[in-house]
């Protein structure tokens, strides 16, 4: 907030160039689209995948990181029930990549379900996570990267240091941040464990 002095953030888990470059534009713009139309009959899920996928990528128009395209991946950050999110490094910056548990229709399912309700907020908010690619070779998604990890492992931690500052701040980030979804009309449950820090000071 522009007044309040610096603390930790919170997130919770949305011309010119002339004729030639017009037509190259147009070009490489209809490539991505056969890509994407290609994908779509080899993809294996059936019929609530590809729909998923299509809602994603061509009606929202989210970027995607093609099936051929190599991400390095760093190191695990955690697990749920349907997916594992991981530390990847994509475009010379840091990811949370969240990705199927196991490579089957429901778990698959469940990822892209998560994605859709993430660009169900078409503002940005400055506490809300941020989706930004799909990665079409795990059927994942790339998302903000909260470095110091999850809110309920920060206050249980001993060795972790914070001020009673820092809890109403904190407070206020989650109260501003729910008052937001709710006034959108997003219905989605906020757990502590799917609240992350995202860094020491602002």
């Amino acid at each position: 907030w522009p007044h309040d002095p610096p603390a930790r953030d919170i997130f919770i888990e949305p011309g010119q160039g002339g004729w030639w470059q017009g037509r190259k534009l147009l070009i490489l713009g209809n490539l991505w689209l056969l890509v994407i139309f290609c994908f779509f009959f080899i993809v294996e899920g059936g019929v609530v995948l590809k729909e998923k996928l299509r809602k994603l990528l061509v009606e929202r128009q989210i970027p995607f990181i093609p099936p051929t395209t190599e991400i390095e991946s760093l190191r695990p950050l955690g697990y749920g029930v349907f997916g594992v999110v991981e530390l990847i490094r994509y475009q010379k910056k840091l990811y949370a990549h969240k990705k199927p548990r196991q490579n089957i229709n429901e778990h698959r399912d469940s990822i892209l379900e998560e994605a859709i309700k993430l660009t169900d907020i078409t503002e940005q908010h400055p506490n809300i996570q941020r989706l930004y690619f799909i990665n079409l070779k795990s059927i994942g998604f790339l998302m903000d990267y909260c470095c110091y990890g999850s809110l309920d492992k920060i206050v249980t931690d001993n060795n972790f240091n914070y001020t009673l500052y820092d809890a109403i701040n904190w407070s206020y980030q989650l109260a501003d941040a729910l008052s937001f979804l709710h006034s959108k009309k997003i219905s989605k449950l906020i757990e502590i464990w799917n609240i992350d820090i995202w860094k020491l000071f602002i």
